[in-house]
């Protein structure tokens, strides 16, 4: 993904926020690295700095995380075709 979406951050290329709801597949740039994340409240919240991000869900690492909206791309469609690795599943009656 990385070498599609390129190493540095092209502001002008992040999916605005008006297009972030909940369940939505995007990449997500964290770090050097890209990432299959799926948003999971699409209620964006403002960092200590004022930026908008949205709580996302890593789809092949597992984990959540707050990004920020400048980090999150529209996927493109060949990125979708790998299934994700992350299965979500919830136990109940644990004693």
């Amino acid at each position: 993904m990385s070498h599609a979406y390129g190493v540095e951050s092209d502001a002008s290329a992040a999916l605005p926020a008006s297009e972030v709801v909940a369940g939505l597949v995007c990449a997500a740039r964290s770090g050097d690295t890209w990432y299959r994340v799926q948003v999971v409240d699409a209620v964006g919240t403002e960092d200590a700095e004022g930026r908008l991000g949205f709580t996302v869900l890593y789809l092949d690492s597992g984990g959540y995380d707050w990004l920020a909206a400048d980090e999150l791309r529209k996927i493109r469609a060949d990125f979708l075709l790998l299934p994700f690795q992350v299965h979500i599943i919830h136990i109940f009656a644990l004693s």
